[in-house]
């Protein structure tokens, strides 16, 4: 894994862990694709769960 990957998961980790959000880390989270928006700014897909048993969700 590269490091604009693993920074990236550990910012939507971050995010993921505030209160207002999840209030914890997910459980589970991977990288899935990555894309670059009309403005030349790449985008990176994330699959993440918030427990263990929980549905899949996705984080850009």
């Amino acid at each position: 894994m590269n490091e604009e990957i693993k920074n990236a998961i550990a910012e939507l980790e971050d995010w993921l862990s505030d209160p207002s959000e999840l209030g914890k880390k997910p459980a589970k989270i991977e990288y899935t694709n990555s894309f670059e928006d009309e403005d030349g700014i790449k985008c990176l897909i994330f699959k993440y769960k918030k427990s263990v048993l929980g549905k899949g969700m996705l984080g850009l």
